[in-house]
């Protein structure tokens, strides 16, 4: 006798009750399958999740040196009103999959270890969005000091990495730091650079301090910040 997949025999003269073995069955199927759409559900969401998260091996910080100092592309001489040579920052970010991420928000700063630099204020750090192309780029022009830099960025919380290092020259160094005007101690530096090899001082990058440097220097003379 059947009864909704539960069957009864009769056995030595007793009615014996066996359950149903195909509702089992069925029941175990639909358990696995509401497993594995779970596991689906949580995989996509995962994916999706990441998809727009900044992800540093992905994400690159580039630099490039502009002007006419004779420095770039290689290094810049700088000075506190911007009118020398300047640093293009340009972070690309991208997602763990490598695609860009647009709309961002991205913070770039300078990075530097004996901080022998001085920036003009609202040049550092630096905050912008990204565009269609995941990228944003940031003008560094307004500054002084001398000294290896490089620059650093983070991005809706993820901080994204380095760039490399820039080599920085200035009118404004006294030979310690820059103080973001062009004055007295920057002069007594620079003449004691004056006929040698101090990079510092070597305004337009030819390997010597000599009468071009000293042209652009007596230009800047008096400058600070706009």
């Amino acid at each position: 006798v059947c009864d909704g997949g539960n069957k009864y025999t009769v056995e030595g003269g007793c009615m014996v009750f066996h359950p149903g073995t195909s509702t089992l069955v069925e029941q175990g199927v639909k358990n696995m399958k509401c497993f594995a759409l779970l596991v689906v559900l949580l995989l996509f969401a995962s994916v999706v999740a990441r998809a727009d998260v900044p992800w540093p091996g992905t994400s690159t910080i580039e630099l490039e040196a502009q002007g006419l100092t004779g420095c770039p592309p290689v290094s810049v001489a700088v000075c506190p009103a911007g009118d020398m040579d300047r640093i293009i920052v340009t972070v690309t970010v991208r997602n763990e999959t490598g695609d860009p991420l647009p709309g961002m928000t991205v913070e770039c700063w300078a990075s530097h270890p004996s901080d022998p630099f001085c920036f003009c204020v609202d040049d550092d750090p630096q905050t912008g969005d990204t565009d269609g192309e995941g990228v944003v780029q940031f003008v560094y022009d307004n500054f002084g000091g001398c000294s290896n830099i490089m620059f650093e960025a983070e991005c809706e919380g993820v901080h994204l990495g380095f760039s490399t290092h820039m080599f920085v020259a200035s009118v404004d160094f006294d030979g310690t730091s820059g103080d973001c005007q062009v004055g007295l101690a920057d002069f007594a530096y620079f003449a004691q650079s004056f006929g040698g090899a101090g990079p510092c001082s070597d305004l337009d990058c030819d390997g010597l301090v000599g009468l071009a440097d000293f042209a652009m220097f007596a230009a800047h003379f008096g400058h600070t910040c706009p």
